[in-house]
């Protein structure tokens, strides 16, 4: 191969064309462009040539080409693990053909190797694989909690086992670079890491690759790329967004990231904050100032997850497939699998019998207690006929075609979204399944007075920050994410306030299909709510003041009050 091609990502295109899309899901590859395998490696050479590196998803081995191209006079120790057969013998036969027979590449799972061996340079770009499917997945959690402590969450895909265990093997005065997902950093189950990390020292920079900027094919997923430094005295981490490659070649090039850089980027220099809170790059540098005034959606009910039936192919049904099987509407559950089927904020009868008359599947097969239904004995035996009982939620199940216990949830909102949660009422009383998640209000919550809030610009802006942002400007809430994000404190607004929101949310329902009158009603909503909130935070702030007066006695008497 011309030196040209061994130095770029041809080799990964040329295989990727050959390999079926289903082979490299199975395995998890996603190979990384070379303008990003330069980067990354840059930053591992920066400030001294490695004497060992690593690269514990080797692919073919696109890292240490980069590596190999920028320092043909230094080739230091270079090892790469790839546990596909296939794949390792291209990489092999690609690099003895360009005369870099040396590498040392080992045909062996990177997770099950021992940990004891260090490296003073880590590149990777792991699999990204759902950790449920993997037959050794309780070998590989008990080895990390044996070796670290971490108790994985099983939430846990595995590109973050390929993480723990590179930086367990980063030497010290070592550089890292990892290219993975960003919603770690945002996840329940990236806690530990991120406490891993704090606790090490050892996070220089989070670059993430910013909407617009797909770097991989076949994803949607937001990227990031973690460049991590094992030295005694750690610093605080820039936090960059880039959109585009050329904005990573400024980095590279050594530019300083601010205005006179040839290409401006968007960097901030930041003290670390707490493993326990999301980490969004854009919103970290700014605290809310209204931040005590704010409690928990919690507060006033809780989110749960829509109904995930492990086979919508077979539970979800149609009108017509109802009728032709013959189930009578005490079989079925009227429910929503879509989000676009309830695409404003209110959900009634009608746009029920819309979905329904126009063949949309709207029934939830119910089977649970009508088994001698003749028509469910019948439907069952075709889905046990086409494998339904033997997908991965449904043969985990007793019986295997039971549903999760969801009522109807008054209120829903939208599990992914580009412009915004959803927020929509309920009231056809319909079950939903994963597009949505439920909201279900405590007793005696006045759940009108917050949906008046919750679509409001001003709610939408502070839930933002509990937010996973995905690639292509998309974003995701799970239930948790929701259940601790940060809303009003609806009980504490004036009757005042109270009956105007109320008043304002009541047109806004009626308007709904008016777009020019629904956004004006919903300014007017934004307009009520942020005045209240500045109001009760200066309230708030003067009745400090007027406490620590009283308290303390004036200031300009020195005397305290009696």
């Amino acid at each position: 191969m011309l030196p040209s091609l061994f130095f770029s990502d041809q080799p990964e295109k040329t295989y990727a064309a050959r390999l079926p899309w289903s082979q490299r899901k199975r395995l998890g590859q996603v190979f990384t462009p070379y303008e990003i395998a330069k980067f990354m490696a840059q930053w591992v050479t920066d400030r001294q040539f490695p004497a060992a590196v690593l690269d514990p998803a080797l692919g073919l081995g696109i890292f240490l080409r980069a590596l190999l191209e920028g320092n043909p006079d230094e080739i230091p120790s270079l090892v790469g693990y790839e546990i596909d057969e296939q794949t390792i013998e291209t990489a092999r036969e690609l690099f003895t053909n360009n005369g870099y027979a040396q590498i040392e590449l080992r045909q062996a799972n990177f997770l099950s190797e021992p940990w004891q061996e260090q490296f003073d340079g880590i590149l990777c770009n792991p699999p990204y694989r759902k950790f449920r499917g993997l037959p050794d997945k309780d070998s590989l959690v008990a080895a990390v909690k044996q070796h670290t402590g971490i108790a994985l969450s099983r939430a846990a895909n595995l590109y973050i086992f390929f993480l723990i265990k590179a930086i367990w093997q980063l030497a010290p005065g070592g550089r890292a670079a990892f290219i993975l997902p960003y919603e770690f950093l945002n996840a329940d189950y990236g806690t530990p890491i991120k406490q891993m990390m704090l606790d090490q020292g050892i996070l220089r920079k989070v670059i993430l690759l910013g909407d617009g900027f797909q770097p991989f094919e076949d994803g949607i997923t937001t990227s990031c790329i973690l460049c991590l430094e094992r030295t005694p005295v750690p610093c605080p981490p820039e936090w960059i967004r880039v959109s585009a490659l050329e904005e990573l070649a400024v980095l590279a090039t050594g530019f300083p990231v601010n205005e006179r850089s040839p290409r401006p980027i968007s960097a901030t220099t930041l003290p670390l904050p707490s493993a326990n809170t999301k980490w969004h790059v854009t919103s970290m540098p700014h605290t809310p100032d209204h931040l005590d005034e704010l409690v928990p959606l919690s507060t006033f009910g809780r989110v749960m997850r829509g109904i995930a039936t492990g086979d919508n192919r077979f539970f979800l049904l149609t009108e017509a497939e109802r009728r032709q099987y013959g189930l009578d509407l005490d079989c079925v559950l009227p429910c929503l699998q879509k989000s676009n089927y309830a695409p404003g904020h209110m959900f009634t009868s009608s746009h029920f019998e819309e979905l329904r008359q126009s063949n949309r599947p709207v029934w939830l097969l119910n089977a649970c207690g009508n088994e001698n239904h003749p028509g469910v004995r019948t439907y069952l035996n075709w889905g046990v006929a086409g494998g339904s009982d033997r997908r991965y939620l449904t043969r985990n199940r007793s019986p295997w075609y039971a549903l999760e216990a969801r009522p109807p949830a008054p209120l829903l909102v939208t599990t992914f979204s580009r412009a915004g949660v959803r927020w929509v009422r309920n009231e056809a009383a319909v079950s939903n399944l994963t597009a949505f998640h439920g909201f279900y209000p405590h007793p005696g919550v006045d759940l009108e007075l917050l949906c008046a809030y919750l679509v409001t610009p001003l709610a939408q802006r502070i839930l933002a920050q509990n937010r996973r942002e995905y690639g292509n400007g998309l974003h995701k809430f799970e239930p948790n994410d929701l259940n601790h994000a940060l809303v009003m404190d609806i009980t504490r607004a004036p009757e005042a306030i109270r009956n105007q929101g109320l008043d304002l949310y009541s047109s806004f329902v009626r308007a709904s299909q008016d777009e020019n009158n629904s956004s004006n009603l919903i300014k007017q909503l934004n307009e009520l709510f942020s005045h209240f909130l500045e109001s009760s935070f200066e309230d708030n702030k003067a009745g400090h003041s007027r406490m620590g007066v009283d308290q303390y006695g004036d200031a300009s008497s020195g005397q305290r009050s009696p």
